[in-house]
Formats: C-alpha cells, sequence, structure tokens
C-alpha cells in the first residue's frame, strides 16, 4: 500500500501556471475541468479536429453535440484524461466509492493503460451511449502512445448529438443493470 505523505510548506504558494482556455463544469456532483485539444500536445493538426460542444442531453444530463456538418468516417476529437495502468484500475474506482463518486469515466484504451476522465478530461468525455451510435472510438497511436480518437460512422448534421456503443459487459457477479435511455428504434432497453 503506497502512503502519500504532505510536506510542509512555509507559507509559499505554489506557482500558478496559466491554462489556457479551461472550462468547468459542475456535473453529477463533480467538478470537471475540461481542456481543448491542443496540436503540440496530440501531434496533430487542429484542424483535423471537429468542433463540438457540450450541452443538455435527452439521453443523460450532459452530451457531446457538433457544430458542423461532419461526413462519414471523419475523425472528430480525441479523448484526454489522466493514464494509470490497467492494475491500477480496482483501486481508483474503491477510492471513488469511497469518497462518494458513483459515475466515474474510465476508458480501456489496451491490455496496459486505461484514461480517467474522472475529474479531468475534454468534452469528449460527455458523449453518451446509444445503441445505434454515430460515433465509434478507434486506437490510434500518438506521441508513441495508444490514443482514443472518436470517428463519424455515418454523416452527421450540425447540432446532433453525438454517440457511441458503450460495450458494457455485466460485471462478474452483479445482476445491476443500467438503463438506456437513447430512445432509439433498435434500443436493447440497457447499456450493459
Amino acid at each position: 500500500m503506497q502512503i502519500l505523505t504532505r510536506r510542509k510548506r512555509k507559507n509559499k504558494r505554489p506557482p500558478v501556471r496559466p491554462q489556457k482556455h479551461r472550462e468547468t463544469i459542475y456535473f453529477c456532483g463533480l467538478l470537471i475541468r475540461l481542456f481543448p485539444i491542443d496540436p503540440s500536445q496530440s501531434g496533430r493538426d487542429c484542424s483535423e479536429f471537429k468542433a463540438v460542444k457540450v450541452a443538455s442531453s435527452p439521453i443523460h444530463k450532459l452530451g457531446l453535440f457538433t457544430e458542423e456538418d461532419i461526413g462519414e468516417d471523419e475523425m472528430i476529437i480525441e479523448l484526454i484524461g489522466r493514464r494509470v495502468t490497467v492494475e491500477e484500475v480496482d483501486a481508483l474506482e474503491k477510492h471513488y466509492q469511497g469518497i462518494g463518486i458513483k459515475e466515474c469515466f474510465l476508458f480501456t484504451v489496451d491490455e496496459y493503460d486505461v484514461i480517467d476522465c474522472t475529474h479531468k478530461s475534454n468534452a469528449a468525455r460527455f458523449a453518451n451511449h446509444s445503441c445505434k451510435p454515430n460515433i465509434e472510438a478507434k486506437i490510434i497511436k500518438l506521441r508513441g502512445k495508444n490514443s482514443v480518437i472518436y470517428f463519424s460512422r455515418r454523416a452527421i448534421e450540425k447540432g446532433e448529438e453525438l454517440t457511441l456503443g458503450y460495450n458494457f459487459g455485466l460485471e462478474i457477479g452483479s445482476r445491476h443493470r443500467n438503463p438506456c435511455n437513447c430512445g432509439t428504434s433498435t434500443c436493447q432497453g440497457f447499456i450493459n
């Protein structure tokens, strides 16, 4: 078990680092910091990403919406968050439960890494589930690491909500089902 200690400071404040274009959203009892994709971080030209926004959603509280028309199989946005190892995930979920966080957002990248978007992420975190999704997550190598990029599955009109198929399975030993609110004609009734 790792124990974290804090050193006492002698009335010195840490230097403030400016963080450009940061937006904070209060969501489900969490204060979430949203950061836009910076081309120097992603290694890609920002013009390749689409204009999106976070807004009220009929599916689940807040959702991700497009601010422009998008063609089929176009790159939309990269999912940004804190990288943790697969081994850290169970302890992280227990920690979140212990401090009262009921909805954490963890995205498995590969057999080694998971992106934790619970507290710090970008707008991509707000893509809701749909049984008939219009976007999909693809794993692409950026900066020497596997990254999660959302791509369109079909042409999407400006103002449409961007939705993913979460592909949740039932957890071992659990009978709890998460209801689906996508409202599509092919809705299966549950996310898992």
